[in-house]
C-alpha cells in the first residue's frame, strides 16, 4: 500500500505534467501569437514558485492525503478555463496551473523522504525520477496527437487524468512529517547553516546551465549550428531512454560513494555537457553531449536532495520546499539570464556555464573535504 500509494499519484500528475509542456503550442491553435503566449508561460512559473514554497509548508503541518487531494481537485475544473476568450482569465489559469503541479511535486518528495531513510530513500527517489520522466514523455505524446487531430479534446484530457491523480492521491500515507518523518530525517541532521547555504547556491548554479537545454541549447543547435528539429527531437528521446534505462540501477551501482562526491560528478557532467556545445559540429557529436548532460542529472539529483537534508537546519518540507524552489526559479532565470549573454555571442554564453560549473563543482569539493576532516577528526576522538 506505502508503494502503490506514492507511485500512482506521481504517475498521473507525471501524464499532466507532459501534456502542460504543450500548452504554448495549444495556446498557439486558440489563436495567440507568440508574443501572447509569453506572459500566461511566465505566470506558470511563478505560479510553480509559489507552489514550491507553499508544498513544503504545507506538508511540514497538515496530512500529506489531505493537501494532495484538494490539489488534484484543482484539475477538475481548471481545465475548463483553457476553452475561455478571456485573455487575462487564461493567465490566472496558468498561474494556477503551474502552483498545482509544483506544489504537488513538493508533497511527493516530502512523503517519500519521511517515509524512508537511508539508502531506501536514494532508490525511491530513483523510482520517481523513472516515473516521472516516462509520464511526462507520455502526456506529451498523448497531448501531441490531441492538438494534431482533436484539438478541443485538450481540456478533456487533463480533466480525466486530474480525476485519475485526485482518487490516487486518496492512498497517500497519510501520517503527518511533523510529527513522524521530521524526527526520521532530523536524526542526521547536523545543522550547518553554511554547508546547507553552499549545497543549495552549488545546485542553482548547475540548474541555471541545465535549464538552457531545452531553449537556448536547443535554439543554438538549430540556427548557429544547423541540425534539424529531428535530430533535436532525437535528443530529448536519447535523454529519456537513458533515464528509463540508467536511473535506477546507477543509484545502485553508486551507492556506496558519498552523496556530496556523487553530486559533484554530476554538477561537472551537466556543465561539461551543456557548456561544450561550443564543440558541436555533427549529430553524433549532439547525441555524445546529451549523453553527458544526462548522466550529470541522473548523478546529481537524487543524492543531493538527501544531502540537503543531511544538513540543512530547517525542517523537512521547507527544505524540499528550497530544493523545489531552486528548480522553478533557474525555469525562469535560466532563459532570461542567457537571453541577456547571446547579446554578446554564444560563446559568452558556453563561457559562463563552464565558469559557473567550475564554481559549483569548487563548493561541492570543499564540502567534501570538509567531510572527510569531520570524519577523521571524530575517529581520533573516538579511539
Amino acid at each position: 500500500m506505502r508503494v502503490t500509494g506514492i507511485y500512482l499519484p506521481i504517475a498521473f500528475t507525471s501524464l499532466i505534467q507532459g501534456g502542460a509542456a504543450l500548452f504554448a503550442v495549444y495556446l498557439s491553435t486558440r489563436g495567440y501569437s507568440v508574443s501572447e503566449t509569453v506572459l500566461p508561460l511566465s505566470l506558470m512559473g511563478v505560479g510553480g514558485l509559489l507552489g514550491s514554497f507553499l508544498g513544503g509548508i504545507l506538508s511540514d503541518y497538515i496530512k500529506p492525503r489531505l493537501v494532495g487531494m484538494l490539489l488534484a481537485a484543482m484539475w477538475l475544473f481548471m481545465p475548463l478555463g483553457f476553452n475561455t476568450d478571456n485573455y487575462f482569465f487564461v493567465c490566472g489559469v496558468m498561474l494556477l496551473v503551474g502552483f498545482s503541479l509544483s506544489s504537488l511535486r513538493t508533497i511527493y518528495l516530502a512523503v517519500i523522504t519521511s517515509q524512508y531513510t537511508g539508502e531506501e530513500v536514494e532508490l525511491r527517489l530513483s523510482h520517481r525520477r523513472l516515473i516521472l520522466n516516462l509520464g511526462v514523455a507520455a502526456g506529451s505524446s498523448l497531448i501531441g496527437y490531441v492538438l494534431k487531430y482533436e484539438h478541443t479534446l485538450f481540456s478533456y484530457y487533463f480533466m480525466i487524468v486530474g480525476a485519475l491523480t485526485l482518487v490516487s492521491t486518496a492512498f497517500l500515507p497519510n501520517n503527518s512529517p511533523n510529527k513522524e518523518g521530521k524526527q526520521a530525517v532530523e536524526g542526521s541532521h547536523q545543522s550547518r547553516y553554511s554547508d546547507y547555504v553552499f549545497l543549495l547556491l552549488a545546485l542553482f548554479l548547475t540548474l541555471l546551465s541545465f535549464g538552457l537545454i531545452p531553449n537556448l541549447y536547443a535554439l543554438y543547435l538549430k540556427e548557429d549550428v544547423g541540425l534539424s528539429e529531428v535530430v533535436l527531437g532525437n535528443m530529448f528521446a536519447i535523454s529519456g531512454v537513458l533515464i528509463a534505462i540508467l536511473q535506477v540501477p546507477m543509484t545502485k551501482w553508486l551507492k556506496n560513494i558519498s552523496g556530496k562526491v556523487k553530486s559533484l560528478i554530476g554538477m561537472g557532467l551537466i556543465g561539461v555537457g551543456v557548456g561544450g556545445a561550443q564543440l558541436i559540429q555533427t549529430d553524433w557529436h549532439l547525441y555524445l553531449s546529451t549523453a553527458i548532460w544526462t548522466l550529470g542529472e541522473i548523478v546529481l539529483f537524487v543524492p543531493i536532495l538527501k544531502e540537503l537534508l543531511k544538513v540543512t537546519p530547517l525542517t523537512n518540507g521547507k527544505t524540499i520546499a528550497s530544493y523545489q524552489i531552486a528548480f522553478s526559479a533557474s525555469e525562469i532565470l535560466a532563459p532570461l539570464l542567457g537571453g541577456a549573454l547571446i547579446l554578446i555571442n554564444y560563446q559568452a554564453l558556453w563561457n559562463v556555464v563552464l565558469g559557473s560549473t567550475a564554481i559549483s563543482i569548487g563548493i561541492t569539493a570543499y564540502l567534501c573535504l570538509k567531510e572527510k576532516n569531520n570524519e577523521y577528526y571524530l575517529n581520533q576522538y573516538r579511539a
